[in-house]
């Protein structure tokens, strides 16, 4: 039985990092490893199902905003991870998001234990200061994991134990066509700015009011109070909150997209965009900006579902209004994405991927 590590700030919230990492613990569980979580933070449970024999340790540093603080708060962090690591000898540490990675690089030097730094977002969208402190430490890791091609280029130049593993996606089913007449345009994800909802407001605020019964539901949790407040000026400002729905995260996500006609992805930056994935999955014709990094990786336009030009708000509401007025084009998407999605995407072949790095560094 090996012992398996994963290291991130928590898993107590319903982002992708959390997801993905939830899905690979299960993945490692499921194939008889012993597998462990440790949090930076205080809560020891997970907004995502995990099995019942996979433990979640906590560090509890708490946090500070303050340079100062949050530099000690570093230091204590490497102190504390370096400890529990020489206590459990685990096999190998998967550390989850840039910072964390780093400290986890740090926390096991010369330990004898691989570390491998598993990234979940566009490399460009890291600080210039972070970039530096990447590149120098990334070198010592065992590996590095790249959710694209495209950033698995810029960091082999760092480090050549480079491997490319995309999102997995479970509860894959072939699907004839979605069989949704909601007349629902869905777009899922936190509210912080980085998803672009404020963009995505504009979009339709262009095509709100021209097709009577359709709404754009909006399923997440609402991060960045301050953003939540500038989009919701602009529905009050375009007078269109009849047509749009809100709602929070929830475990049932699934059902939401099998509600969904067209699900829009508006986002200024990605990793490998989950909802887009699942979306996708469940045959649902998608519309996505192509922003660095990830929508490219998984839609050939015109094919499996549309990409427009980043930020470009005037082309992504013309892709929502074709989606609207074409039901059969609709369904062709829908299963071409169905389809490729469970041919690529499937737990068979991503736990592969997985288990290769885990055979190289051990």
């Amino acid at each position: 039985m090996r012992k398996i590590c994963f290291f991130t700030h928590s898993m107590n919230n319903s982002g992708g990092v959390a997801r993905v990492l939830a899905n690979v613990a299960n993945m490692f569980s499921d194939s008889g490893d012993e597998v462990s979580i440790i949090v930076m933070d205080s809560c020891g449970e997970s907004f995502f199902r995990i099995n019942t024999n996979i433990k979640i340790l906590t560090l509890n540093n708490g946090i500070c905003n303050s340079i100062v603080g949050q530099f000690i708060g570093a230091i204590k962090t490497v102190y504390e991870l370096r400890k529990r690591i020489k206590q459990m000898q685990p096999d190998v540490v998967f550390a989850f998001w840039t910072s964390r990675a780093i400290i986890a690089i740090i926390a096991g030097y010369k330990l004898g234990i691989p570390i491998v730094a598993c990234e979940h977002t566009a490399y460009c969208r890291a600080r210039k200061d972070a970039n530096i402190i990447r590149y120098i430490v990334y070198r010592q890791a065992a590996a590095i994991v790249s959710l694209t091609n495209e950033d698995a280029v810029r960091y082999k130049k760092i480090n050549p134990n480079t491997y490319v593993i995309p999102n997995e996606i479970n509860d894959l089913e072939i699907r004839k066509h979605n069989n949704s007449n909601e007349k629902v345009i869905l777009s899922v994800g936190r509210w912080s700015r980085e998803k672009g909802y404020d963009l995505l407001i504009e979009a339709w605020n262009i095509i709100a009011n021209k097709y009577n019964g359709w709404k754009l539901k909006i399923v997440g949790d609402k991060e960045d109070l301050e953003f939540v407040e500038e989009v919701n000026a602009k529905i009050r400002n375009y007078k269109i909150g009849h047509t749009i729905e809100v709602k929070d995260a929830t475990l049932d996500i699934m059902d939401e997209y099998d509600k969904a006609d067209i699900f829009v992805l508006s986002s200024r930056w990605e990793g490998l965009p989950m909802v887009l994935l699942e979306a996708m999955s469940r045959g649902v014709a998608s519309v996505s900006f192509d922003c660095p990094t990830g929508p490219r990786d998984i839609i050939t336009n015109e094919y499996n579902g549309f990409l427009v030009n980043a930020n470009n708000v005037k082309m992504l509401s013309e892709k929502i209004e074709l989606l609207i007025q074409n039901n059969e084009l609709r369904k062709k998407i829908g299963v071409r994405a169905n389809k490729e999605i469970c041919e690529k995407y499937n737990r068979e072949i991503i736990y592969a991927k997985w288990n290769e790095v885990l055979n190289q560094v051990v």
